[in-house]
């Protein structure tokens, strides 16, 4: 144990160090040596009552910038005065430490390693430490400046030279362990400062989805500074985002982006929140899962491989209980979600009018901002799409017309006008056939108008051959795995394509979609399998929902019936739906893709612009109850709804 004399020789270096003087003392003693000697004995004790705590919260307070501006998270070392000194050993750190270090990042370290102790903990409190404006605005002001992504290191003196990163990693590890004994600092995290710390806070998976996003942004623009066509690009950056989605699958775990390496900033942030999950009421746990995506950012440290092992330093204990809380709790947020869902119904309300108003002044551009604008709040009205797609076409831009014309179709197949809409941009791009059955599908929708019906008519004028959707056109998939020489013929490939694809083996899947690609956006024929597809599960929805009686719809669609008549099946169905890569590059959205589960057999799927609505969930469950391409129609016993 350390003597009265060596505890009062290193205060007396801090004391020094406060009024920015020097020791040439051949003899010192660093804070690591004295906890080691010490321990939880008479030294520890000592030290707190010579006030050596008290003055090492001094100099962090005292050096921390009056603003909270600390240089970039980017930059090589702090720009402050730094306490080595080429003949003077540093008093705060070992002899073999060979990097400056500012007085701010060696104090607040030096509280961090403190903070293991309880005696410790009492006297930074008792010094002020835990004050809403010294640790709890200390760290919030220090997660507001790092850089992400952050290196995913220890933080040794030899491997990080990042300081604010530095003294974020010593700010989560001593609020970590200062929580657990300050009951002032638990309440000033718990209702204020964690909050903020999620909320600012990038984990790695997130990381590496942004970084992927950006690359696709990039590659975008580049091919249109090349002046390439919208179609080319969207199969360029699809490309891509296959490559990445398989370098994700395959090389994820090996890269930067993984595992939460012991001393890195992940590492203790996990730690901190496992920490503050132990002792945060339901109620904030609550907000912080719903307000700063805490559960989402805990997954992002997880291996999107295979399950980690469960320890008591990663993430997955907090997760299990975040989840609970979660799951026990979150109806208590529905008045506040549904509100909110309202505010933005209304506001695109007002943004579609304004939109409208744009329109008929002859301002197309403000109309186009206006629509994108309203889509980015409620992206299940299909009218609003539909008015887009009419807004390209005063344009004279057919091709993003049919785009939007298809993203309505997505949102509701059951719409006479979307319908017309992708009649309108068929028709414009001279694509006879394919606008003639999409007029067809808009007056099953709507019978007799005469608007539709004129536009039909001038589509069928330039045909030699007029299709039937049921009779002519093939049902896409079905008929390619039942007779693929046939939809082969009917696709314009000749016999060597389909001995190519026999070859393939086990691969044929991948020679499938490189061949339709190449043959999309030239063939007509696939886009009308694919607008078969899209009429039978309209009629299906259009009767399901008693907008339709199956006997105004041809013969093949007697067997459809509403939902009510539906008898009651025995299984219990699963919806759920993932995040994918695929950003809007309008609004901003991401894509989500729904699917309806029936035990091991997928009953619907669906893709939706933005987080899935009550709109969205309904269509799927329709669909699936409906289509008889998945089995007979029949109304699940239970339902189960997750988010993955």
């Amino acid at each position: 144990m350390p003597s009265q004399t060596l505890v009062q020789h290193f205060v007396n270096e801090l004391k020094k160090l406060q009024d920015h003087t020097r020791s040439y003392s051949d003899r010192y003693f660093t804070l690591d040596d004295l906890c080691s000697e010490a321990g939880y004995g008479q030294g520890v004790q000592e030290f707190c009552l010579a006030g050596g705590p008290r003055a090492i919260v001094e100099i962090a307070v005292r050096h921390w910038p009056a603003d909270g501006k600390l240089s970039s998270s980017a930059a090589a070392a702090d720009v402050v005065e730094v306490c080595h000194h080429d003949e003077c050993p540093d008093p705060f750190v070992s002899d073999d430490c060979d990097v400056n270090r500012s007085l701010r990042r060696t104090a607040i370290g030096m509280l961090a390693e403190m903070s293991n102790y309880k005696p410790y903990v009492l006297a930074m409190e008792k010094a002020g430490m835990f004050a809403p404006e010294v640790l709890p605005r200390m760290l919030e002001q220090t997660m507001a400046q790092l850089d992400f992504p952050v290196h995913n290191k220890g933080l040794s003196c030899y491997e990080v030279k990042d300081q604010t990163q530095a003294i974020a990693v010593h700010l989560l590890n001593l609020a970590a362990n200062a929580l657990v004994h300050s009951i002032p600092l638990r309440i000033q995290l718990v209702q204020h400062t964690a909050l903020k710390v999620c909320t600012l806070y990038q984990d790695p998976y997130s990381q590496f989805v942004a970084k992927s996003a950006a690359e696709r942004a990039a590659e975008r623009a580049k091919l249109e500074a090349r002046g390439l066509e919208e179609k080319e690009i969207e199969k360029r950056i699809h490309k891509l985002t296959d490559k990445q989605q398989k370098w994700e699958k395959e090389k994820y775990d090996e890269s930067e982006y993984s595992g939460t390496e012991v001393g890195g900033l992940h590492y203790y942030f996990i730690r901190f929140i496992n920490h503050l999950v132990q002792c945060c009421p339901e109620d904030q746990l609550l907000r912080l899962i719903h307000e700063g995506g805490l559960i989402s950012k805990l997954r992002g440290n997880m291996s999107p491989k295979e399950p980690s092992m469960i320890t008591l330093y990663g993430p997955h204990m907090a997760v299990i209980r975040l989840t609970e809380v979660w799951t026990k709790n979150c109806y208590k947020l529905s008045d506040v979600m549904y509100q909110r869902v309202r505010d933005d119904e209304d506001h695109s309300l007002e943004l579609r009018l304004d939109g409208n108003g744009a329109f008929r002044g002859g301002e197309l551009q403000k109309a186009l901002d206006c629509y994108w604008k309203a889509i980015a709040l409620n992206p299940e009205d299909s009218s609003l799409y539909n008015n887009i797609s009419l807004v390209y076409a005063k344009m004279g831009d057919s091709l993003q017309a049919l785009y939007a014309a298809e993203e309505s179709l997505k949102v509701d197949p059951a719409v006479s006008k979307s319908w017309a809409r992708l009649g309108d941009a068929y028709r414009m791009m001279e694509r006879w056939q394919l606008a003639h059955l999409a007029y067809t599908a808009a007056l099953e929708m709507m019978p007799n108008d005469a608007d539709i019906l004129a536009r039909q008519s001038d589509a069928r004028s330039h045909l030699a051959q007029v299709w039937d959707i049921d009779r002519d056109v093939p049902d896409g998939m079905r008929d390619f795995i039942h007779s693929p020489s046939l939809y082969f013929k009917w696709l314009g490939l000749g016999k060597d394509d389909l001995m190519e694809m026999y070859k393939a083996g086990p691969d044929q899947d991948d020679f499938i979609d490189s061949l339709l690609e190449r043959r999309e956006g030239h063939s007509r024929h696939i886009a009308c399998t694919k607008i078969k597809e899209d009429v039978k599960n309209a009629r299906a929805l259009a009767v399901a929902t008693g907008l339709l009686k199956p006997e105004t719809l041809p013969a093949c669609c007697k067997d459809l019936v509403r939902i009510e008549d539906l008898p009651r099946g025995f299984e219990s169905w699963t919806i759920s739906w993932t995040d994918t890569p695929l950003r809007h590059k309008q609004t901003g959205l991401n894509r989500h893709t729904l699917t309806a589960m029936s035990g091991s057999r997928m009953r619907s799927m669906l893709t939706v612009l933005g987080t899935p609505g009550v709109a969205a969930v309904r269509k799927l469950l329709i669909s699936g109850m409906t289509n008889p391409m998945f089995g007979q129609p029949e109304r699940p016993t239970i339902i189960f709804v997750a988010h993955r």
